[in-house]
């Protein structure tokens, strides 16, 4: 399930967590979005016309990222991509303190 559509969903077990533990969200999200005027506006990339956004995948990524922020778990396929990239920033020669890292390891 996407963290949207738990968001969008009372009941869900983030939702429900996040009225636990920020009950005043309004108040949190007025002051962070008084803080953002300091800094400047997010660049919205370009398309061209028979292009549009990918929204799901941006969503997908910041879920990813909350996953792996929080420790949870995040699947093979970004254990396998985070192990492919290493060995092709090392060369191959993945070093002996990343071991942990290796696929096999999980």
């Amino acid at each position: 399930m996407s963290l949207t559509s738990s968001l969008n969903d009372p009941s869900s077990a983030m939702s429900r967590f996040l009225s636990e533990h920020l009950p005043n969200a309004h108040d949190l999200l007025r002051d962070c979005r008084k803080r953002l005027t300091h800094y400047p506006a997010p660049v919205k990339p370009e398309i061209g016309p028979d292009q549009r956004q990918e929204y799901r995948t941006l969503g997908r990524t910041i879920d990813h990222r909350l996953r792996i922020s929080l420790g949870a778990p995040t699947g093979q396929p970004i254990k396998d991509g985070s192990y492919g990239q290493l060995s092709r920033m090392t060369a191959g020669r993945v070093p002996k303190s990343s071991t942990r890292c290796r696929p096999q390891a999980w």
